[in-house]
């Protein structure tokens, strides 16, 4: 099992302006890609801390087979639409799965394609990508994301901009330790599986 962002966000929960007032800098032309940076990466640190997908993002989850327990849960809530479930049948040609085999149902706590009673999965092809699922996920917009989570991005945003190089020593190594406020607002990790 393997899963992937192909895509997005195509915006940032916050705006370069909005961690400009919240450091107290002047409107900087020459600092406007690093604090676009510094956004980014503390948006990618806190979902990764929370296990979703704050702005719109397409994901690819790749399966060696369909599982035998019937459902696949799609990680990265909120769920926001379906876009296919591809699979190799077993002469290994690529097929759309019929929509009438499955529904779309939560499964502790996530989205998930469900196969419906009394139907089975097709037969697959024996390869590591005889499944792909993709879906986007994600608040539709940065005005729905909760505002703790935008919060807690210019948090960390303006962390790793005042701490610069304690980050970039930080990059060689482990995933960040968060700041406790940071970790406060975005509360507890979501269970991914």
């Amino acid at each position: 099992m393997h899963r992937q962002r192909v895509s997005g966000p195509d915006v940032e929960p916050v705006s370069v302006e909005e961690l400009q007032k919240q450091l107290r800098l002047p409107p900087r032309e020459s600092e406007v890609a690093e604090l676009e940076q510094q956004i980014a990466t503390a948006r990618e640190d806190c979902e990764e801390y929370t296990w979703r997908q704050f702005l719109p993002a397409t994901w690819q989850l790749e399966l060696s087979g369909f599982p035998l327990c019937g459902y696949v849960r799609l990680p990265r809530p909120p769920f926001l639409s379906l876009t296919s479930v591809r699979y190799r049948d077993a002469d290994g040609n690529e097929q759309e799965l019929d929509a009438a085999l499955y529904e779309l149902a939560h499964v502790a706590g996530n989205m998930a394609v469900c196969l419906l009673s009394g139907k089975s999965w097709p037969t697959t092809s024996c390869s590591r990508k005889a499944v792909i699922v993709t879906w986007v996920a994600g608040w539709p917009e940065p005005a729905a994301l909760p505002k703790r989570y935008k919060q807690a991005v210019l948090l960390l945003a303006s962390d790793y901009y005042r701490n610069r190089e304690a980050r970039a020593l930080a990059a060689a190594g482990d995933a960040p330790m968060l700041p406790p406020a940071v970790r406060s607002l975005l509360g507890d990790r979501a269970t991914d599986w």
